[in-house]
C-alpha cells in the first residue's frame, strides 16, 4: 500500500498554491478526475445492467436462457429486478457485491432465489392495469377485478419470464453448462409459464369468489368421453386406466385435504373438491330399499375400488372428505386383511 502511495506521488505533479497557474492546473485536474469517474461509473452501471453482462457467470445460464426462450426476451433484467430509479439501481450494485463474493468464492446457493416477489408496480412500468387484449384461447382474466383485490401479479405470472426453475429446482437436476437454448425452449412450454388452473381454483375458494366454469372461460365444450351416457358412472375407471393427470388439468385444487389412502386416485379424488363435492352425496342406488343386503353383491360385480372412493373400512379422520358410513360400522373386518 505504501509503495501505491509513493507511486501517486511522483506521477501526480506538485502544486505551488501560490501560483495562479498551479491552482488552475489542480483545478482542471481535480475536475477532469471527476468527470472521468462519473463517466466511468455511468459506463460500469449500463454495462453491469445488461443481460449479457449477468449470463457472463456460468451460475446464471439457466435464467439467461430461459429468459431469452420467453415473451420478455426483449425486456433488460434490470427492468423487473431493479425498481425504477438511479437510487434504486445504485443501492442494486452495492448490494450485488455480495453476489460477487459468493461466485468468486464458489459460494453461489442453489437454487438461485428471488430475495424478495417482484412488486405489481414493475410490472406496470409496461403493462396498463386495465387491459384490453385478453389472454390467448378463451380465458377470461378481468385484472383489474384481480388488482382491486390486491393479488400480485406474481400470484398468477411468476413463470413468464424463467418458467420458475428455481421452485422447481431444476438447477439441482441439469448443471448449470448444460443449459441450452433447446433445454430452455422445453423449460418454459406454457404449462410451466403460465398458471396451473389449481392456482385460480384455490385462490377462487379461499376468496368465496365462483369456481364455476362460465366465470373464466368463454367457450366451455366437454370432451368426446364426458358425453358419453355412461361418464358419471364410468370416469372413475378412465381415471384409473388413462392416468389421472389428464383429470387434474380441469379439475385440480391447490386447496388439498388431508387424505390417508394409499390408493393414489382414490386419494386425488379426496383432496380435489370438484371430485368429493359430488362424491359425498348419495347416489340413487343407495336409496334403493334393498341396498343394505345387497350391496356387497354390488361391490364384487363393480369392484371394491369404486365403493373406497368414498368409504373407509374403519371410521377416517374429522377433516378427511369421506362418508361417515364406513364398513366395520355394521362388519367386523380386521384392519390389515385384505377385504
Amino acid at each position: 500500500m505504501r509503495k501505491i502511495f509513493k507511486f501517486l506521488l511522483k506521477i501526480i505533479p506538485k502544486f505551488d498554491l501560490s501560483k495562479p497557474e498551479d491552482k488552475l492546473k489542480l483545478f482542471i485536474l481535480a475536475n477532469g478526475l471527476l468527470i472521468f469517474i462519473g463517466v466511468a461509473s455511468v459506463g460500469m452501471l449500463k454495462v453491469t445492467s445488461t443481460p449479457q453482462f449477468c449470463s457472463s457467470c456460468h451460475e446464471m445460464q439457466p435464467e439467461f436462457v430461459t429468459w431469452q426462450a420467453t415473451s420478455h426476451n426483449q425486456i433488460d433484467c434490470v427492468k423487473c429486478h431493479i425498481p425504477p430509479g438511479l437510487d434504486s439501481l445504485v443501492k442494486h450494485k452495492i448490494s450485488a457485491m455480495k453476489q460477487l463474493y459468493q461466485h468468486v468464492t464458489d459460494q453461489v446457493p442453489n437454487p438461485i432465489e428471488m430475495p424478495h416477489p417482484i412488486e405489481n408496480y414493475v410490472c406496470e412500468q409496461c403493462h396498463s392495469q386495465n387491459r384490453l387484449v385478453n389472454a390467448s384461447g378463451d380465458i377470461v382474466i378481468p385484472h383489474n377485478r384481480h388488482l382491486e383485490q390486491e393479488i400480485e401479479c406474481v400470484t398468477c405470472h411468476k413463470g413468464v419470464a424463467h418458467g420458475v426453475l428455481a421452485e422447481r429446482e431444476l438447477t439441482k437436476e441439469i448443471p448449470y453448462d448444460d443449459w441450452t437454448p433447446a433445454v430452455a425452449q422445453e423449460q418454459t412450454k406454457s404449462k410451466y409459464v403460465r398458471p396451473p388452473m389449481g392456482t385460480c381454483m384455490a385462490c377462487h375458494e379461499e376468496r368465496g369468489v365462483t369456481t364455476e366454469c362460465a366465470a373464466c372461460h368463454k367457450v366451455i365444450r366437454l370432451p368426446d368421453s364426458h358425453q358419453q351416457g355412461q361418464w358419471k358412472s364410468t370416469h372413475g375407471l378412465t381415471a384409473r386406466s388413462e392416468g389421472y393427470v389428464e383429470c387434474m388439468q380441469c379439475h385440480a385444487s391447490d386447496s388439498y385435504l388431508p387424505a390417508n389412502s394409499t390408493d393414489t386416485v382414490v386419494k386425488i379424488a379426496r383432496q380435489t373438491d370438484f371430485c368429493y363435492s359430488c362424491h359425498l352425496t348419495k347416489p340413487a342406488n343407495h336409496e334403493n330399499k334393498n341396498w343394505r343386503p345387497e350391496h356387497g353383491k354390488t361391490a364384487v360385480t363393480k369392484g371394491k375400488d369404486n365403493c373406497f372412493v368414498c368409504h373407509d373400512v374403519n371410521k377416517s379422520a374429522a377433516e378427511e372428505n369421506v362418508t361417515n358410513t364406513y364398513c366395520n360400522l355394521c362388519h367386523w373386518f380386521p384392519e390389515n386383511k385384505q377385504i
